[in-house]
Formats: structure tokens, sequence, C-alpha cells
């Protein structure tokens, strides 16, 4: 059993992390955590722009290769597999994944950063775009 979970770091994308955990260790399954970075390049853009994007783009791989590693030695590491990072349109990035690397599904929260619907538009367009089932971890509920 593979369980893919993609994250973008938010707080709500990481309350996925345990509930597959979970499922990986019950199932004897193994994790694979991904990070999509969307690329912000425009080719029309000037030149000092683009510089200024591709020294961001840099930056951003870089921290997101130190957060992956934090969240594999804190959480993943006895149940993972791998870590990845591609750079793409996110939701098609996450389903082209799972294909690739025959997850046996993914695990993922209903919102990340953006927070748009009940059901964020990402995970929305997993769900529709993936060839496996996707089981949606909501968000805790807040204390009133």
């Amino acid at each position: 059993m593979r369980i893919l979970v993609p994250t973008d770091f938010s707080t709500a994308s990481l309350k996925a992390i345990p509930m597959a955990k979970n499922l990986a260790e019950k199932l004897g399954g193994k994790i694979l955590l991904l990070f999509v970075e969307e690329p912000v390049f425009e080719e029309f853009l000037p030149e000092k722009v683009q510089q200024i994007l591709e020294g961001y783009s840099k930056e951003l791989h870089r921290y997101a290769e130190e957060r992956l590693e934090e969240i594999w030695e804190k959480n993943v590491k006895k149940q993972g597999e791998k870590w990845m990072i591609r750079s793409g349109k996110v939701a098609q990035v996450i389903a082209e994944v799972a294909q690739e690397e025959q997850v046996d599904f993914i695990c993922m929260a209903t919102q990340g950063m953006s927070r748009e619907k009940p059901a964020g538009s990402v995970t929305e367009k997993v769900i529709r775009l993936s060839s496996v089932p996707v089981l949606v971890v909501p968000p805790e509920e807040e204390e009133e």
C-alpha cells in the first residue's frame, strides 16, 4: 500500500499527515510526501522581473527541501518511502504523480493555503483528475 500525501506546508495541509501515518501503520503501507511548486514565470515579463522570480523559485525550492526533510524526520520517516518536489499546476501534478508512482490513494486536506471553499479548489480538482481514490481530511473544528 502506497499513500501519496501532498502538502503546501500550511497548517491545514499538514493535518493529512497523521491520518496517512495511522493508515500506513495499520495497513503496512508507505507514505510518499509531495510538494508542488507552481511556476510563476511568464515569458513576456521584463528580464529583471524574470531574474527576481527565478531567485524566488530557487529560494522556494530550498525552503521546500528543508521543510520536507523536517516533516520527514519528525513525522513520516518510519512509514515513509520518499519525499519529492515537482513543478507545475498543483492539482494536475498531484494526479500525475499518483499515477506515475502507482499509489493506492491520495490523502490530503480539504484546504491548503488558499482556503477558498469547504473543499479547496486544489482538492476539488485532484478529486476530478485522479485515477486513484482521494481521502480528504477535514480541518479540526474550531472551539467556540
